[in-house]
């Protein structure tokens, strides 16, 4: 098989349908399959072959990026989107061309004998006369990788996850856990760059619906494009979300009147704290679904306002086809509502990691995915997290789980969220500081206080500072080194 024959039925029973709003410009199913055909055309006369890895560096234009990737696929060829941090090139040594936006002069100092590729180039419309020879569609692809997604790497250096077509295309085929049908228009509110965001295009190409796709990130753009496309859908990460409530509560009255189209709003990529799922509700809308996931497995469970309800502090309820477990430090299953180490297995759980035998070893094991988050699973199929492993904080020889801070600051008004790192201070000794995004001002001390009530004196920080905008990655995942780093504390200081 191959995993893009799913979006070619549509290609093929619905040419006329659109396919793609991009930046309101409409793109139909035959003009996405056109543009798909002459890509993989220009590719194979570059010399691109089946199992070739072809390097997307495509920033400039996510209507390229998806038309690129899809061509990439067609051929049997594997795609290796690449992050704004282009030294993950130093040791990959399959690659046979890298995608490149018009006029990027980039070229890799440790692989200068690489083909270069525009990819306006390879997407331009044959000249008069010219003849492109689109090769025939790479079949007998079930296990072979056509796309190698990242990891978040808030923790370390991100993580290659093979997706096999096979895989790819059951994904595609598992109900996306809310109701849709065929006069849908979907704004990806994400990179196209990241599994998150492909994954959630591949799907609404596969149901035959229209994806509205916009190239700026701007809370400004996104009302502007809401209230010129009328989609009835958004999917979007928690990093994205928070600056469209800060940009309504400040600039923006009228934007649930904007937002009137949206039927239903899909948050993912990290934990949403109650204080932005409000703000969202109030201010886009009412049905938000937040998501709980990971490259590695798929979706694991959504929040709706109904399990909400149910089970306030849960992050959702199960898909019908994962299995989850709490476990001990020897892996022997918990009861119920214990809290432990959890892990995950679903019909399209990855096998591996590529070129890492020892996170591999760490993360698969007997089945299992170990994705470092810590918490419990309910009899009626409700997740709920507590932490992650990799952030526990040894402060002095205590140790503290910044995420206790975390739950606590976020569940207060006004407060987007806030993430909690250890920060060195001149001396050279390190303190807790929280670091909030909020709607208003808020008294720090009365935090602390509050902190110290509920949780005990070592987990009182000693500074809790208002920001504009935490760091996070693609997926809306904070990115805890990139925050301690940029944070200074003076000694005795309470506040930097």
């Amino acid at each position: 098989m191959n995993m893009t024959n799913t979006i070619w039925r549509n290609c093929n029973a619905h040419p006329d349908q659109i396919a793609i709003l991009y930046d309101g410009h409409p793109v139909s199913y035959r003009a996405l399959r056109a543009s798909v055909e002459r890509a993989s055309a220009r590719l194979a006369a570059a010399g691109v072959a089946r199992g070739d890895v072809v390097v997307l560096s495509i920033y400039n234009s996510h209507m390229s990026y998806l038309s690129v990737l899809l061509a990439v696929g067609r051929l049997g060829a594997v795609a290796f989107p690449l992050s704004k941090y282009r030294e993950e090139l130093a040791d990959e040594n399959r690659v046979h061309a890298i995608v490149l936006d018009k006029d990027d002069g980039w070229r890799s100092s440790n692989l200068p004998a690489l083909r270069y590729l525009e990819a306006r180039m390879l997407l331009a419309p044959p000249a008069q006369g010219d003849r492109l020879e689109v090769p025939p569609v790479a079949q007998g692809l079930d296990d072979q990788p056509w796309l190698i997604a990242h990891t978040s790497g808030t923790t370390g250096r991100p993580k290659k996850n093979p997706h096999t077509h096979a895989r790819s295309a059951l994904m595609l085929s598992l109900p996306p856990g809310v109701s849709q049908d065929d006069h849908d228009r979907v704004l990806i509110f994400t990179s196209p760059g990241v599994e998150y965001g492909i994954t959630t295009i591949m799907r609404q190409l596969y149901n035959g619906t229209t994806t509205v796709l916009m190239q700026s990130t701007k809370p400004e753009d996104f009302f502007a494009v809401v209230q010129r496309d009328r989609p009835t859908r958004v999917v979007t990460t928690t990093g994205n979300a928070s600056p469209l409530v800060a940009y309504a509560a400040k600039a923006l009255p009228e934007s649930s009147k904007i937002c009137a189209s949206i039927r239903s709003m899909a948050i993912g990529g990290s934990f949403a704290p109650p204080a932005l799922l409000q703000s969202i509700q109030q201010r886009i809308c009412s049905r938000l679904e937040v998501r709980y996931g990971s490259t590695e497995n798929g979706l694991l469970a959504i929040s709706t306002p109904e399990t909400r309800a149910a089970r306030p502090n849960s992050v959702g309820r199960l898909m019908p086809w994962v299995q989850a477990e709490a476990v001990d430090e020897n892996d022997h299953p918990l009861p119920y509502g214990q809290r432990g180490v959890l892990r995950f297995k679903s019909p399209v759980l990855a096998t591996g990691y590529l070129d890492d035998e020892q996170a591999t070893a760490r993360a698969f094991r007997n089945g299992w995915f170990y994705p470092g988050d810590t918490g419990s699973v309910g009899a009626a199929g409700y997740l709920f997290l507590s932490g992650r492993i990799d952030e526990v904080i040894n402060l002095g020889g205590e140790k503290i789980d910044p995420r206790l801070i975390e739950e606590l600051l976020d569940e207060q008004p006004g407060i987007l969220g806030s993430a909690v790192v250890a920060v060195n201070q001149d001396t050279g000794m390190p303190v807790l500081v929280a670091a909030v995004e909020a709607l208003a001002p808020f008294d720090s001390e009365a935090l602390k206080q509050l902190c110290t009530k509920r949780l005990g004196k070592i987990y009182r920080p000693h500074a809790i500072v208002k920001i504009d905008a935490l760091p996070r990655n693609e997926t809306g995942k904070v990115m805890r080194q990139a925050l301690a780093a940029g944070l200074k504390i003076s000694p005795g200081a309470g506040n930097p």
